[in-house]
């Protein structure tokens, strides 16, 4: 006869989503569980401090999941908690992830469409994200609708909320109809609506005086 002793709970190691992390609204979680002396009964997903499903297939020291579908944005906490044959339960560390399903909102204050400019001015935008954080804002030129985009700066990180650059304009052409654009990323991945000015003015050169009358001398 063969009596098992086992008064040990599985061991329960999370593997994805990462601690920290960002993802989107469908999840997959990933775990594995071990035990020296049993099998496992079941497993089950705590999300939030809640019970969201149970397994009781349960295959020790591979590689496990659970699907969650429609997560709601916002900041989460996950677990895992397993029992083994002989009662015993264990779980995991928490993790927490942050779902993010919407881009960054990102709004062009200067330069303004139909301005006139002459010399390097400073372009500016806001951009704000609610869930993941803005990553990166760039700034992009053109000179009219038929022409490619050219990158003018980008700003990495940048807390502030508050993105400011220089255009230096001194080597492009004079024109009438250029564009600017200011767009932005989040740390999930997520792209914002560009934000455009139209029909700026670049002029460097100074108006031509011609006196007609009186002659001189």
């Amino acid at each position: 006869i063969n009596i098992t002793i086992d008064r040990s709970p599985p061991r329960v190691q999370l593997n994805t989503p990462l601690n920290n992390t960002f993802n989107l609204e469908n999840i997959t979680f990933f775990y594995n569980v071990s035990d020296d002396h049993s099998t496992i009964q079941n497993c089950t997903l705590i999300v939030d401090g809640l019970i969201n499903q149970t397994n009781t297939s349960i295959t020790r020291n591979e590689t496990l999941r659970f699907n969650f579908e429609n997560m709601s944005q916002g900041t989460h906490t996950w677990q895992v908690n397993c029992t083994d044959h002989q009662g015993n339960t264990n779980g995991s560390v928490f993790y927490e992830l942050t779902v993010d399903d919407s881009p960054p909102t990102v709004t062009l204050h200067e330069p303004i469409s139909f301005l006139n400019i002459s010399m390097n001015t400073t372009v500016n935008a806001s951009a704000f994200d609610a869930f993941s954080g803005v990553n990166v804002t760039i700034f992009q030129f053109r000179q009219n609708e038929q022409s490619s985009w050219n990158d003018l700066c980008r700003a990495d990180n940048d807390t502030s909320q508050y993105y400011n650059c220089t255009w230096d304009i001194s080597s492009i052409p004079e024109g009438n109809f250029y564009q600017i654009r200011a767009f932005a990323n989040d740390s999930a991945g997520h792209v914002s609506t560009p934000e455009n000015a139209t029909n700026i003015t670049i002029d460097r050169t100074a108006p031509e005086i011609t006196i007609v009358s009186p002659e001189d001398s």
